[in-house]
């Protein structure tokens, strides 16, 4: 991960710390628009002087002290252009692995500055530490929903009063208050999820990578899936929601589905819980398991399949919570609306974020993942099955996709 420690006085320089392989690393990461001028020349030999003294009164802003072996640390400041986003991917990796210890990062435009940082694992939420990095942002927009977005309204309104069915492998949380799970969906930051990147089906593959790491402590996903109704067994429509909480770097989630048919909810009990190791990679599942109850009533295979199936639908848009790169849209509920509710009593009407990112993909067109921190995880290819798309309410034809040179997974689909 990138540890950020502060800017330099330009105000477009960030600087931080990172380890791989064992070796640390002094990192600027600067954005100069023209950098063949003389005037961002002058720029760079004061950036690079400054990350050669490896001193931290070179550096304003100081959020945390650099490592002092950077103090007496005699490399060099390798200083590299990067002029795309590709080019970002194609390089870092690789000087990572030389033997320079300090580097600068000098990128000709905004694009290539935050796919920089991503390659080196710097999170979103590191820019708001100085607003002199937040405005290099891409944009987050907010707009004035039409419509109604989401339904956890009707969800947190029928905890509120009950009226939620709990099935039988779920006994365990009438222990709890239904009202205060209700309080907690109205607390939280909600998300609607809609990337089908990771379609639920496909289990060859874990993860989009990126950082696990929650930015809230209560986090609710809604999602729409196909799912099997519970009297028939055929396939159906549902609306599926992932109350999440964090426990100091723990992360705790319960599943609530809705069958629009029945018009009921339905609580499924526990469901994603993770934790985030120090170098990114998500721990164990079941070595992470909180609740007492939950540990009584169910063996180490269940928790660790129930929290695979509930994170890697919810995956792609919590690395993208973290990603520079992200552009993050707000919705607010029409005002009307929200003081009709207001009168009638009822729980109001949720604002909602939904987070998307442009997939960055080589020269064949096949989407690259993941950092040159974390590594890089590609897509074997495979065979998607046919399956209905319910936010468009269509039937997506089966379709085989990813890169043939990291393998061909063969495999049956039943029942």
């Amino acid at each position: 991960m990138f540890n950020l420690c502060g800017i330099l006085e330009d105000g477009n320089t960030a600087v931080g710390t990172v380890s791989k392989n064992g070796q640390d690393y002094l990192i600027g990461v600067c954005l100069l628009t023209r950098p063949n001028s003389s005037q961002s020349k002058e720029t760079i030999k004061k950036i690079k002087d400054s990350l050669a003294s490896g001193n931290d009164s070179n550096i304003i802003s100081v959020a945390k002290e650099l490592p002092n072996i950077f103090n007496d640390c005699s490399s060099p400041v390798l200083s590299v252009s990067i002029s795309s986003p590709l080019d970002a991917m194609a390089s870092i990796e690789s000087i990572l692995d030389s033997q320079y210890r300090k580097l600068l990062f000098i990128c000709s435009d905004k694009e290539s500055f935050l796919t920089t940082c991503s390659e080196l694992s710097m999170r979103r939420q590191d820019f708001f530490n100085f607003a002199e990095l937040k405005y290099l942002l891409k944009e987050n927009f907010t707009e004035s929903a039409k419509g109604v977005v989401g339904s956890a309204h009707k969800l947190a309104q029928s905890m509120a009063r009950g009226n939620i069915e709990i099935c039988y492998w779920a006994e365990h949380q009438k222990k709890r208050s239904l009202g205060i799970m209700a309080t907690d969906i109205i607390e939280s930051q909600k998300f609607l999820v809609k990337d089908d990147k990771w379609h639920p089906e496909e289990d060859e593959f874990l993860f989009y990578p990126g950082d696990y790491r929650l930015p809230f402590h209560k986090c609710l996903f809604e999602y729409d899936y196909v799912g099997k109704d519970p009297n028939t067994q055929n396939l159906i429509p549902v609306t599926s929601y992932i109350l999440v909480y964090d426990f100091g770097g723990i992360y705790n989630g319960y599943i609530f589905d809705y069958y629009p048919k029945d018009r009921k909810f339905i609580s499924l009990g526990f469901g994603p819980r993770w934790q985030v190791k120090e170098n990114g990679d998500i721990d164990n599942f079941t070595s992470v398991a909180i609740d007492p109850i939950i540990n009584e009533l169910y063996d180490e295979k269940i928790i660790q399949s129930r929290s695979y199936s509930a994170l890697r639908r919810i995956g792609a848009t919590i690395a993208a919570m973290n990603e520079p790169r992200a552009t993050i849209t707000t919705y607010d509920p029409p005002s009307k609306l929200q003081k009709h509710a207001q009168r009638k009593g009822k729980i109001p009407f949720f604002t909602y974020k939904e987070i998307s990112i442009e997939d960055i993909k080589d020269e064949d067109g096949n989407i690259i993942r993941g950092n040159s921190i974390a590594g890089r995880k590609g897509m074997a290819l495979h065979m998607v099955r046919g399956h209905l798309k319910p936010s468009i309410d269509k039937w997506i034809s089966p379709y085989s996709r990813g890169n043939p040179q990291l393998g061909v997974i063969h495999k049956s689909f039943t029942g």
